[in-house]
């Protein structure tokens, strides 16, 4: 409740197969920032890649931030496709997953 009151969100990331927080930020933009900034913190050879975003009923914001992260990197490719089974579980509606 104080977390959402606060506008608190967390930023996640698989380590070893388990799912962990990365940062929690205040506010959708800086969560998106964080997520696009982890990209290049955390990856390398991004033009040997493929890109996938998942979202959970947010496709105009998947779209903007796929173009966010063209300007930066250069995948391969990069594809949007929405949430089914398991993935949904842990991205809540409105959720974005990325993944490369």
């Amino acid at each position: 409740m104080i977390a959402s009151a606060f506008s608190i969100k967390p930023v996640m990331q698989g380590v070893d197969g388990e799912i962990d927080i990365y940062k929690k930020v205040r506010g959708l933009k800086k969560a998106y920032s964080e997520l696009i900034d982890a990209i290049g913190a955390n990856g390398s050879n991004f033009e040997e890649k493929i890109l996938v975003i998942t979202h959970c009923n947010c496709l105009e914001r998947a779209k903007e931030i796929k173009d966010k992260i063209v300007e930066r990197y250069n995948f391969k490719d990069v594809l949007i496709v929405p949430a089914r089974g398991l993935s949904s579980t842990y991205e809540n509606e409105g959720g974005i997953i990325i993944s490369y």
